[in-house]
């Protein structure tokens, strides 16, 4: 990742290593494994662990990728502008509500509304398991 410019400091790549190897592909931390091995961002030198599997193997020929680098997201929020200004700064450890610090798109109001509507249903479904059928 330092070579591709992504980040400017070195890593210490012995602590990513241990995903370096064909057990990782099917832990849980696949993604990295492969998309890491692959881009050789875990201290490996090649992708053999991955060239070499039963399953990822094809997948790597047939240059399946999961993560794209050249990918650009439009930010989740903004700051409001008393923070872009630098005026104010916001605690991210704590509990206060976000909404008087950050703008947020319609889509992040649809995801906080889909939330809640999840939590009323599910605090509905313990009220109905909570009687005695007879």
């Amino acid at each position: 990742m330092k070579n591709d410019g992504i980040i400017k400091e070195s890593l210490d790549s012995s602590l990513l290593s241990q995903y370096a190897v064909p057990e990782a592909l099917t832990g849980p931390d696949w993604i990295l494994a492969y998309e890491a091995g692959r881009r050789e961002w875990l201290g490996n030198t090649n992708d053999k662990f991955i060239s070499e599997h039963k399953y990822f193997g094809p997948l790597n020929d047939a240059g399946v990728v999961f993560y794209d680098e050249n990918r650009r997201l439009p930010p989740i929020f903004e700051f409001k502008e008393a923070m872009k200004e630098g005026n104010a700064k916001f605690n991210f450890d704590t509990d206060v509500a976000i909404e008087e610090h950050f703008k947020f798109d319609n889509m992040d109001e649809e995801y906080f509304d889909s939330a809640e509507s999840e939590e009323e249903d599910s605090e509905s479904e313990d009220d109905e398991d909570s009687g005695t059928d007879f």
